[in-house]
């Protein structure tokens, strides 16, 4: 046989191997999406029937709730440095009150209990007394008293890891002038720091992400201030708190609908 041939052969066979390889991952990811899609479209179905046979889901739901489905609003102040000037915007918000951050066993992560644990948040809902196209859902995870050295560096979806929620800037062009904080001090009484994860300009894609099932898996990065390294948990999300959250904000303003099309648990 030609020498020439037989040096090709495991070239072809591994390039068979390769495209092979590429086929399963691309089919393997097209089944998790429909599987995915399937199951968010029978969990929102399940959350809108209630809705249809009772005056208050909210009520009905915390039958069922581990933790009480509790919300705070507020508004804060942010200036924007912008060449040699600073802009002022003033925005409102609304958050849940915190929860315990379990694992996948649906049990209280011990290492993180009494010492960190999670919300969602909307904002900004308003800015500048008008309803704001910017608004989108936020993953908040505030420490306590207990765990305030404590930081959380990352959080990441095991169902949805493309979706960056670690960058955190608004625009390229508004990244040029102000950076976002990644650490805010919380808004809920008896907690110290929050640490928020969100996407701008993403809100079909990241609340489909974030309302797949009831129950979502999640990673996370904490700095412990122990062993100063960050260390990596599975956690579980309970989603129903944020979709009373996207409920209850979208009911009581309306014209979100206009103002940012987008923002909608379809």
């Amino acid at each position: 046989m030609n020498t020439k041939i037989l040096l090709s052969i495991p070239t072809v066979v591994i390039c068979t191997q390769c495209n092979n390889t590429t086929n399963e991952k691309l089919q393997y990811e097209e089944n998790l999406s429909r599987e995915i899609i399937s199951r968010r479209k029978e969990y929102i179905e399940k959350f809108e029937d209630l809705q249809s046979r009772t005056t208050n889901p909210t009520e009905e739901l915390n039958k069922t709730l581990k933790e009480p489905y509790e919300t705070i609003e507020g508004n804060k102040s942010i200036t924007i440095p912008i060449l040699f000037m600073h802009k002022t915007i003033n925005i409102t918000w609304i958050k849940n009150k915190a929860l315990t951050i379990n694992g996948l066993d649906s049990k209280p992560i011990s290492e993180l209990q009494n010492k960190i644990r999670y919300s969602y948040s909307i904002s900004p809902i308003y800015e500048n007394g008008a309803l704001s196209n910017k608004i989108m859902p936020i993953v908040l995870f505030e420490t306590t008293q207990n765990g305030q050295d404590f930081e959380v560096t990352s959080f990441t979806l095991i169902d949805a890891p493309n979706l960056d929620f670690n960058t955190r800037k608004y625009s390229a062009v508004s990244s040029l002038f102000y950076t976002p904080p990644k650490t805010e001090k919380s808004q809920e009484s008896g907690y110290v720091n929050a640490y928020p994860f969100w996407i701008a300009n993403k809100n079909n894609e990241v609340i489909k992400a974030l309302t797949q099932n009831r129950l979502i898996r999640a990673k996370i990065k904490v700095k412990n201030p122990k062993t100063r390294f960050a260390e990596e948990y599975d956690i579980e999300l309970d989603t129903q708190y944020l979709i009373l959250l996207i409920t209850d904000v979208l009911q009581k303003n309306p014209g979100l609908s206009k103002v940012a099309p987008s923002f909608n648990l379809k």
